[in-house]
């Protein structure tokens, strides 16, 4: 019985040893955006792709602007009220690992 039990508290040991250290990790190792920055970057994205598809003549300039604005109204209803918290910091990484403790 003894040895189930120590080959269990073995076996803990090495998960936690391999979970804890990503889990606990503060600082992620690549930069990150903040949820602001990509909703930006992806509304800069689609204007651009909106005024080449005007350029080629694909959609027409009410056209154009009907989707200009849609994108303006999407990206003013996504930075409402947002907070500044960037994708790899969503949640604690502490509180996951109390969480799963």
């Amino acid at each position: 019985m003894l040895t189930l039990w120590l080959a269990g508290s073995a076996l803990l040991l090495g998960t936690l040893g391999a979970l804890l250290p990503a889990l606990v990790r503060l600082r992620p190792d690549r930069e990150t955006l903040t949820r602001s920055e990509a909703n930006i970057a992806i509304a800069r994205e689609r204007e651009r792709e909106t005024k080449r598809q005007l350029e080629e003549g694909q959609i027409s300039d009410a056209e154009y602007d009907a989707a200009r604005a849609e994108i303006e109204q999407s990206l003013a209803f996504d930075l409402d009220g947002q907070s500044e918290s960037s994708f790899a910091k969503r949640s604690s990484p502490l509180t996951a690992a109390a969480i799963s403790a």
